[in-house]
């Protein structure tokens, strides 16, 4: 495995809880990788992370530590990070989620014999406050772009790309809500599939202000995903799926106040 892999991490709020992340990549059983770090925009200090960065540094660990002057969101940071990568291969994680320590050699191994351009793996979801957890088996569904738009699954922190593949097409500048799932539309819009792996290699951490458990976010993608769909038999179903959808998540909503 002599591929150069990119990890790209964005960085906002609670920066030294980020360290756990960071650690887990720098822990990977996979031989060789870059870490770019992109804080976007903070206005915590960043004097601890700094120093244990530079300590890594230090033994050899290869980070990009990139500071925003000002708070552009995470597809933003993302497509930056994306610009200052040199890897065959490019792996997104979260601040707050965990790789389990052979996320990458796994999945890069399952995508070079296959011939994958892009996967997403299975993951556990861990709530922060009860720290219960669930098994999310999204990695035995491969995605096309009607399955995108229509119940997607995917969690970024599982997903490696070929690099090649964001050439031209990067997350969509400016979005907060819903810029994952628009870069997975768009790819697999011009024939990149996402295969999937029943493989657990990610802890996800959520709470109430997570997309999945937060009903104006939920919203506010289902707008998001709407923007993007140009085909007109594809927008109409969208839009009973979305009538549906929304009633739903008032329902839900509801039921949990």
């Amino acid at each position: 495995m002599n591929e150069l892999i990119s990890i790209i991490i964005p960085i906002y709020s609670e920066i030294d809880n980020s360290i756990a992340s960071i650690e887990s990549a720098l822990n990977q059983t996979y031989p060789k990788f870059e870490l770019i770090i992109v804080n976007d925009g903070s206005l915590e200090s960043d004097e601890r992370l700094l120093f244990w960065i530079n300590e890594r540094v230090l033994n050899g660990a290869l980070i990009n530590y990139i500071k925003l002057k000002d708070n552009l969101g995470p597809a933003t940071a993302r497509n930056i990070g994306i610009k200052e990568s040199r890897g065959e291969y490019i792996a997104f994680l979260d601040s707050d989620d965990v790789w389990m320590p052979d996320k990458l050699e796994v999945q890069v191994a399952i995508m070079k014999k296959m011939g994958w351009f892009a996967s997403h793996t299975s993951y556990k979801r861990i709530y922060s406050k009860s720290k219960k957890s669930k098994v999310i088996q999204s990695g035995r569904l491969n995605y096309s772009y009607f399955r995108v738009i229509f119940a997607c699954r995917i969690a970024m922190p599982t997903v490696i790309l070929r690099s090649e593949v964001l050439q031209e097409i990067r997350f969509r500048d400016g979005l907060r809500v819903g810029e994952d799932t628009m870069l997975w539309a768009d790819l697999t819009q011009i024939g990149y599939n996402i295969y999937g792996l029943d493989d657990i290699t990610t802890n996800v951490y959520v709470d109430e202000y997570t997309t999945a458990f937060n009903l104006k976010a939920q919203l506010d993608a289902i707008k998001v995903i709407r923007s993007g769909i140009k085909n007109k038999k594809i927008l109409f179903l969208f839009e009973i799926f979305s009538i549906i959808r929304k009633i739903k998540l008032h329902v839900v909503k509801k039921i949990r106040s």
